[in-house]
């Protein structure tokens, strides 16, 4: 009897055993799998999360207009349905907020190149920081404000270029660019905003790698529709200005032109009249 006992409690904790190695193999098994799968990931997002333009094949202004503000309205849906406490709003109301998850200024310091914000993202397995989370994205959102002044630069030069081509004066030229970089650097600040709201409840969850970088593929979208967007908007404004410039330029030649035309023919036709009353008055004297 007893050896039977000792024989079945032998038996069980070697199927014991057995289950437990099992387990283990099937844990390692799937352990291996989610690296695999993060890795590729990992690699997909170097291919194609660069900071670079995003291949938007869209040819229409209207569509693209369209689909920036859709983008728009569905970013700040997001940010009025989330509920804010009391925190949030010191956070929002005049953006006064220094220094965040316990960053430092050397942290948010000097601007990052394309290939340092990437090493960075790439850096990221599994879970993130809140604060790692915000330095990225503080340098990637910066990056894509001076992406936004970079084409404010090249509208004004274009625009100087379509004044000079189109004869526009230098006061007209200043006072129509004046009203364009206006509205520009409202929608910059209205981008920014959104961009750090979008943000602040993004984190509000545990952060993952791989939401992280879907977050910031999103800004990267949001940003550059936006871009083109104004790109074409303003770029079609200020050329039909210039045209209109030179189109006045050119009526008021032809209408200067007429003048002179009347005018003269107004002379010669008096002359006549002249002449026609001075033989009249030679005749009846003799």
């Amino acid at each position: 009897m007893e050896n039977q006992h000792l024989n079945r409690s032998r038996k069980t904790e070697q199927n014991y055993q057995k289950g437990q190695i099992y387990l283990l193999q099937n844990f390692l098994t799937l352990l291996i799998i989610l690296l695999d799968v993060l890795l590729q990931h990992k690699i997909d997002f170097l291919k194609c999360g660069k900071l670079v333009e995003p291949e938007l094949n869209i040819s229409h202004p209207r569509k693209l207009a369209q689909m920036a503000t859709k983008m728009k309205k569905k970013i700040s849906q997001i940010v009025s349905d989330t509920p804010t406490n009391e925190n949030d709003k010191k956070i929002y109301s005049g953006r006064n907020f220094n220094l965040p998850f316990g960053c430092s200024n050397e942290e948010l310091s000097g601007e990052l190149t394309e290939e340092e914000i990437n090493k960075m993202i790439s850096s990221c397995i599994f879970f993130v920081s809140n604060k790692k989370a915000y330095i990225l994205f503080y340098h990637y959102n910066n990056y894509l404000k001076k992406t936004f002044t970079n084409m404010i630069k090249d509208l004004s030069k274009q625009f100087k270029d379509l004044a000079l081509k189109h004869g526009m004066s230098e006061e007209e030229r200043k006072k129509i660019w004046e009203n364009c970089e206006k509205d520009l650097t409202y929608e910059l600040i209205n981008m920014d905003d959104t961009a750090v709201k979008a943000f602040y409840f993004f984190v509000k969850k545990r952060v993952f790698y791989l939401s992280l970088r879907e977050f910031l593929i999103r800004c990267k979208e949001f940003w550059y529709l936006t871009i083109r967007k104004n790109q074409e908007k303003w770029l079609q404004i200020l050329t039909q200005a210039a045209r209109n410039c030179k189109r006045k330029a050119t009526e008021d030649v032809q209408k200067q032109g007429q003048t002179q035309m009347k005018t003269q023919k107004l002379g010669q036709t008096q002359g006549s009249t002249k002449r026609q009353l001075q033989s009249k008055t030679s005749s009846v004297k003799k």
